[in-house]
């Protein structure tokens, strides 16, 4: 009985630290808000839970689409992807941008033309030939989704657009279009 004492309270300590690294590993920090879940990890249910769907492309460890909270940053889903590549530029893009359910992000490597956000490329109230989806181009006055998908064709073909006159060369796009779109496009 003499000794058991001192085994009780070898239990006793050892139960004590081990709740108390379980309580520090489930404490959540401040700014710690945003929960970055694994794509495996998600259900048919994880709508419930504000979850939106990125996709991340580029110079990430791990490109794929992935579920991340609501209101996440263009930071936490590079960190969902595993992280940036040792010839990520992140100055590129911005990692504070809030994402969007369904937003296509491309973190570009060196030598790259640049970031796109395929989801975003309204900027200053035009929209960037050079990172707009079809979707997006096909609700330009007088483009439609054959002008659309032609324009990004051609994009994918030849490299992006050096002005917004680069539209001259696509097929279907001629001087009576591009005046009606000068003001409404750009290319960055």
């Amino acid at each position: 009985m003499k000794h058991a004492l001192p085994v009780l309270l070898a239990i006793a300590t050892t139960a004590t630290i081990v709740g108390a690294v379980v309580l520090s590993l489930n404490d959540s920090s401040p700014g710690s808000e945003i929960e970055i879940l694994p794509p495996d990890t998600v259900t048919e249910s994880s709508d419930e839970i504000d979850e939106i769907k990125v996709h991340i492309s580029g110079a990430v460890r791990s490109p794929g689409v992935y579920a991340v909270t609501d209101g996440a940053r263009l930071i936490d889903a590079v960190q969902a992807a595993g992280g940036q590549t040792e010839d990520a530029i992140l100055d590129a893009v911005n990692l504070a941008a809030l994402l969007e359910d369904e937003d296509h992000w491309h973190i570009p490597a060196e030598g790259e033309e640049g970031a796109l956000n395929s989801t975003n490329p309204v900027q200053d109230g035009k929209i960037d030939l050079n990172t707009a989806t079809v979707e997006q181009l096909a609700l330009l006055p007088g483009i439609g989704p054959v002008k659309a998908t032609s324009i990004v064709s051609h994009r994918n073909a030849n490299g992006p657009f050096s002005s917004v006159e680069g539209l001259l060369a696509v097929s279907g796009i001629g001087p009576v279009t591009l005046e009606g779109l000068r003001d409404l496009v750009v290319v960055r």
